[in-house]
């Protein structure tokens, strides 16, 4: 995975509301503060703060109600990131 360049990177998860039942997983395992509990239901506060490549909050969700960008979508990042998805910089020149 690579450095928190979320936002600006257009990587950062999504939530279905029909599909979350509010158990609030999500919150509890991300330990980079991108989520918080707002009202009962978990809120992307700080999508800046996700780590590009990380789906972790995506694999923990029971009901399936988080997503994040296409595989596609994130080898373009990576791309013009200049970041390999080994994590090295294979596409600096």
């Amino acid at each position: 995975m690579t450095k928190k360049i979320g936002k600006k990177a257009k990587w950062f998860p999504l939530i279905d509301r029909a599909k979350c039942n509010q158990c609030l997983a999500c919150v509890s395992f991300c330990s980079n503060g991108v989520y918080a509990e707002k009202n009962g239901q978990p809120e992307v506060i700080k999508p800046q703060n996700c780590v590009v490549g990380c789906r972790g909050c995506e694999k923990i969700c029971l009901t399936g109600a988080i997503s994040h960008p296409s595989n596609e979508t994130l080898k373009k990042i990576l791309k013009e990131k200049g970041i390999c998805s080994c994590g090295l910089s294979c596409y600096t020149e």
